[in-house]
């Protein structure tokens, strides 16, 4: 039977490995994202700017970008599951030392050490996940993977809403950060796979270096588009998950409670989404293999223009209620994430099995430092200078974007497939 129809090991121990790795995914994002819910208190207790209330969002996609290739490495090369298991005790133990801190540069300190621990996580647990299931199941798996992303952006805006209201903001660290050592520890029956040669054309690639892991990626030029147009819709992603409720709150007038309810409904709408066009980029995938790209690049222009339309109608002259306005951004909610399983998929069709972590971490940290990490620190940066209505109207130009780039990664897609099955 051949990988495209059989498990690693069998359904169960494959279905366990998914289970817990969704979990620490879940707690990955709630860790990551319970801090949006807490910028109006932030603003109102320290007078912090958009800008670096911005960047307290930023920097933990900045530190999972720059640590997150020799992470990917170090499990590719040894063990993924007790990689894992460290990145959760830190990032968790990280998130509880944000409640103590009593300044700015100090709660942006400890925001910096979550995305220390979080590096390589994303990568390293896509690997694992591909490694257990027939490549027939990866798109659908990996977008349930990263839809708990969204699911943890979910209850990370509703806890810091809810905690905060009635505890304060420091409680909510504290209460978000504990769950992620439990699983930690339990994540160490996860059975991992084998570790495999780096081997290339019947050459051996570097003896495990990082030199030779990214000698073997540059070949693979469909990862390199695929590096520069998710990050593009990724920046609208994040952006709008990063503001929604801050927008909500100013625009609207809600308490900061119910825009952190809200804003939650969107990004669950985008969990819904990720698991949605995940499943139909593969069943596009039986007809023609690229035709899942083209699907997503559609996909990310919906998504652009519904949500173009949902912030910048008044621009037009269009006058659309609070209800009905919220209902178009849910609406451009559910596509904007069309990309989440699809991409993940895509890296681990087209590079050397020896270094699917590696490859995972390459397209993490395009989408963390290039995504995740520019995306509120720019709509901060438009909305200090003119207004967050106005900032949040503009960003879906990068979804315009990133559709233009998938077409292009579209291209060569099948001819990398190819190579990467003779490397195997």
């Amino acid at each position: 039977m051949n990988a495209r129809d059989s498990y690693l090991i069998g359904p169960r121990h494959a279905w366990f490995a998914f289970a817990m790795t969704c979990a620490l995914m879940l707690f990955d994002y709630i860790d990551r994202q319970v801090i949006v819910s807490l910028f109006p208190h932030l603003k109102q207790e320290w007078g912090l700017s958009d800008k670096e209330l911005g960047a307290l969002a930023s920097v933990v996609s900045v530190t999972v970008a720059l640590a997150g290739i020799p992470v990917a490495l170090a499990a590719d090369r040894f063990s993924r599951v007790k990689s894992i298991v460290c990145m959760a005790l830190i990032w968790s133990l990280a998130s509880i030392s944000c409640m103590f801190s009593r300044n700015y540069m100090q709660l942006l300190s400890a925001r910096a050490v979550v995305g220390l621990g979080e590096a390589g996580y994303g990568s390293v647990g896509t690997a694992l996940i591909a490694g257990h299931f027939p490549t027939r199941m990866r798109g659908t798996v990996l977008a349930v993977f990263f839809s708990c992303a969204s699911v943890g952006s979910v209850l990370g805006v509703v806890l810091g809403g809810v905690i905060s209201a009635h505890w304060g903001w420091r409680a909510a660290f504290g209460v978000v950060g504990v769950p992620g050592l439990l699983l930690a520890l339990l994540y160490l029956k996860v059975r991992d796979y084998d570790t495999v040669p780096l081997m290339a054309g019947g050459a051996a690639a570097g003896h495990g270096s990082l030199r030779g892991a990214m000698r073997l990626l540059a070949g693979v030029p469909t990862l390199f588009w695929i590096c520069v147009a998710a990050p593009a819709q990724v920046v609208l992603v994040s952006a709008v998950w990063a503001w929604l409720p801050s927008y909500l709150n100013r625009v609207d007038g809600l308490s900061p409670e119910q825009a952190a309810l809200r804003a939650a409904l969107v990004v669950l709408c985008g969990a819904a989404g990720a698991v949605v066009w995940g499943a139909a980029a593969d069943r596009a995938a039986l007809l023609r293999p690229s035709a899942k790209l083209q699907l997503t690049a559609l996909l990310c222009l919906v998504s652009a223009v519904v949500l173009g339309f949902a912030f910048g109608a008044s621009r037009l002259g269009v006058v659309l209620t609070p209800q009905v306005q919220f209902g178009v951004i849910a609406l451009g909610g559910f596509f904007m994430t069309c990309q989440a399983g699809v991409v993940a998929a895509v890296v681990m069709d087209v590079v050397h099995p020896g270094v699917r972590s590696t490859g995972a971490s390459v397209l993490s940290l395009a989408q963390n430092l290039l995504g995740l990490a520019a995306g509120p620190f720019i709509a901060g940066w438009i909305s200090d200078a003119w207004s967050l209505q106005t900032a949040l109207a503009v960003m879906p130009i990068f979804g315009v974007l990133s559709a233009c780039l998938f077409l292009v990664a579209a291209r060569g897609y099948e001819r990398d497939v190819a190579r990467a099955a003779l490397q195997g």
